[in-house]
């Protein structure tokens, strides 16, 4: 992946499991912020710049009285996510945001991909432009 300035927000219940995605995401060029907890998560969501990607788990603890993706749709957020825990089939969501499903199995390649596939299918442009060369052809 080419640097394209993408700014990542993971989260998970597990330090250790928020560190290691940090550093894999990181040495694909990516920014990252990680959060283990629903406010903390509600916080940075909202800060500027934006993320543009949230890589969740919905394990993580949050006293908000809802699941986190609800209360990240309540509070007007339309970053999309990217669900990365166990058992996933057995999280409902109606909510437009979740972009895909990763279940974890300490294969972070999987993950990798499908946060590039969900950057592509969100922000094509930024993909396009850096493919162009100078002529205005696509590579």
């Amino acid at each position: 992946m080419t640097d394209r300035n993408f700014h990542i927000l993971i989260t998970d219940r597990n330090p250790h499991v928020r560190d290691l995605l940090k550093r894999e995401f990181a040495n694909q060029a990516y920014r990252v912020d990680t959060a283990g907890e629903g406010a903390e998560i509600l916080r940075l969501a909202g800060t500027t710049p934006l993320p543009h990607l949230i890589i969740l788990d919905p394990e993580t603890p949050s006293d908000l009285g809802e699941g986190l993706v609800s209360a990240l749709a309540r509070v007007g957020s339309s970053i999309p996510i990217i669900l990365h825990g166990f058992g996933l089939e057995e999280v409902e969501t109606t909510e437009k945001m979740v972009a895909a499903r990763v279940e974890k199995n300490g294969d972070t390649v999987r993950l990798l991909e499908a946060a590039e596939r969900v950057l592509r299918q969100h922000y094509p442009a930024r993909f396009k432009t850096a493919e162009t060369e100078g002529n205005g052809e696509i590579r």
